[in-house]
């Protein structure tokens, strides 16, 4: 019935699908953890985890923003959709890692008389000269302002303007913040 050919060819079919299976199998557990995180975000904001190693995007369509999580956090733990009521009159995302580093991003839209300056100038005025300015650097094609609770040593607050808006991380963790704006696409 089958010559000898085309039991090869049956054969080479059978384990083409086979593998292609595993494959499609591996890559589905691989990104189990991605798949839970989304869950509980709303529609339009997502977390991505490369095909293969473990490089973690977020990406908020809503906002308009997309940044990857430093590569030595091994991973994302919890991501949390902030409406402006909880962030002070922006939108924001608080991230944590599977070893609990963290951070929140905030993004005020631009507005007339709005720039990076004012907004750092209101935000004291509105917690009675709460922020302490620790001063200012150059990340990429950023000019960075940074900031802390007077009084305290953390969190930090680094704030950056892009041409859309003005963007505000709160974070433990100094070291995480470079990486943060230079791999994001504000």
């Amino acid at each position: 019935m089958f010559s000898f050919a085309n039991k090869k060819i049956l054969f080479g079919v059978i384990v083409l699908i086979l593998a292609g299976g595993g494959i499609f199998y591996w890559w589905w557990q691989n990104q189990a953890d991605v798949r839970a995180l989304n869950k509980t975000l709303p529609e339009g904001v997502r977390v991505t985890k490369s095909w293969f190693g473990s490089e973690y995007k977020v990406v908020n369509r809503i906002e308009g923003y997309q940044f990857g999580v430093p590569g030595w956090w091994k991973g994302v733990s919890e991501v949390d959709y902030l409406p402006e009521e909880v962030t002070n009159g922006g939108k924001g995302i608080f991230v944590q890692s599977t070893n609990q580093d963290m951070f929140g991003l905030v993004k005020h839209d631009l507005q007339l008389n709005l720039n990076l300056e004012n907004l750092v100038d209101a935000l004291n005025k509105s917690t009675d000269g709460g922020y302490e300015k620790l001063g200012e650097e150059r990340l990429g094609m950023f000019r960075v302002i940074k900031t802390t609770d007077r009084g305290f040593t953390t969190p930090l607050y680094y704030f950056f303007e892009s041409t859309k808006a003005i963007y505000e991380i709160r974070t433990l963790y100094e070291d995480d913040v470079p990486e943060i704006i230079k791999r994001g696409n504000w």
